[in-house]
């Protein structure tokens, strides 16, 4: 099955909220969910592996450290990546924020 998340970090003090958005095209399921992790993102990893995850839409951040970190746990668990323009986030960051 194909399936594919969209991305989102929102960093407060020490935790890391990582929000995911998915869809499995096979089965026709959209999710969204919100996971706390740490700067190594273990849980996120975690996550990747259990949904069996092909591609990625990341934000087209170069400079973002924190960008490169989940580059780095997305190339690990042999995920494509996707980067689009930060505008295309804005509807996704509003419903996490509200969530």
């Amino acid at each position: 099955n194909f399936l594919f998340i969209y991305f989102l970090l929102k960093k407060k003090k020490l935790k890391l909220d990582v929000g995911v958005a998915y869809a499995d095209a096979s089965l026709r399921k959209l999710g969204i969910c919100e996971i706390l992790d740490t700067d190594i993102y273990s849980n996120f990893e975690a996550l990747l592996v259990q949904l069996n995850v092909k591609e990625c839409l990341l934000p087209d951040d170069q400079n973002s450290y924190e960008l490169s970190l989940v580059r780095g746990v997305l190339d690990r668990c042999n995920v494509v990546i996707t980067t689009q323009p930060k505008c295309f986030f804005f509807f996704f960051f509003f419903f996490f924020q509200k969530w």
